[in-house]
């Protein structure tokens, strides 16, 4: 496996993040200290809009699929929105904080990408959203703009 530069194959192991051990998932992060305080979830606005509306953020096809919601770390985001939103001209990030998901927030081992991403084994509410950051297209890639 070739890994990008400045990046180390990350360490498997059985422990979830309070350190109970759980071999059905073997690639879960183990520090919990290593958490981000705010993870995000990359959505369309439409896709906000209805969640405005619905009172719940929709699951795509790939979450019902994988049976959790894919989330990302603010490091992550803008990665994920080149590699999986190249043609969205509306993107959002909805920040909502990591804490209060508790235990239906797993960080687990995405190999394609050699990283530990969070994954909500729960449904989000548009009340945990803390609030929402317009991703702006420059070229190829995606930055942080405004808050919405």
């Amino acid at each position: 496996m070739i890994l990008p530069a400045g990046r180390a194959l990350p360490l498997l192991s059985a422990y979830s993040l309070d350190g109970v051990r759980d071999d059905r998932y073997p690639g879960r992060m183990t520090v919990s200290e290593n958490r981000p305080s705010h993870v995000y979830r990359l959505a369309t606005r439409a896709e906000w809009a209805l969640a405005q509306a619905d009172g719940v953020v929709p699951e795509r096809d790939i979450d019902r699929a994988d049976g959790y919601m894919h989330l990302s770390t603010k490091e992550q985001a803008l990665e994920t929105a080149v590699r999986h939103f190249a043609g969205a001209d509306d993107l959002i990030a909805l920040e909502i904080e990591a804490a209060p998901l508790g235990d239906a927030l797993k960080y687990e081992l995405a190999p394609k990408r050699c990283d530990y991403f969070p994954h909500l084994y729960a449904r989000l509410s548009a009340a945990q959203v803390l609030r929402a950051v317009a991703l702006t297209r420059e070229g190829d890639a995606f930055s942080f703009g405004d808050a919405l």
